[in-house]
């Protein structure tokens, strides 16, 4: 079910400083995330604040930027457990499995080191590094940063 909601002056302006590129320099290979990347953080942050789901907004026609719908989180959540009842592939089962491995900080941060050490990526381009990035970046939010890089910078030994 879509729901109409109304964003504050502040989240409007989140989401909209979010949106901007960002000034940097690249050192070790590693750019800052990108405006899209940042865009869609403050979604999903408004989306647990206010409870819809990000994937889902869209702009109300003859209002202002602050106003939107988007399925309620409960009818996502509805959505998303049907979703789950179908029959997994092998591929899927193992994706699931490491996105809910637990790390330790010790062992984060040393993951964290590798993977900042590893430039130009040793591996094929098959993919591998993007699938370490998301990993790494699933572990990082599991203690609170915002993805991997701040808590590469962040995350003490």
């Amino acid at each position: 079910m879509r729901k109409e909601f109304e964003m504050t002056e502040e989240q409007y302006s989140k989401i909209i400083e979010a949106c901007r590129p960002v000034p940097y320099m690249i050192i070790g290979g590693i750019g800052p995330r990108s405006p899209q990347e940042n865009a869609n953080m403050a979604w999903e942050d408004l989306g647990r604040k206010l409870g819809f789901n990000p994937l889902s907004v869209q702009p109300v026609e003859g209002k202002n930027g602050r106003f939107f719908t988007a399925e309620t989180a409960e009818e996502h959540d509805k959505n998303h457990v049907d979703e789950e009842e179908r029959v997994m592939t092998d591929e899927e089962k193992q994706s699931l499995k490491i996105q809910r491995t637990d790390i330790r900080r010790e062992d984060l941060r040393a993951l964290l080191d590798l993977y900042m050490c590893s430039d130009p990526w040793p591996l094929t381009t098959d993919g591998s590094h993007e699938a370490v990035g998301g990993f790494l970046d699933g572990a990082a939010r599991r203690f609170g940063y915002e993805g991997w890089v701040v808590a590469y910078h962040e995350l003490k030994a």
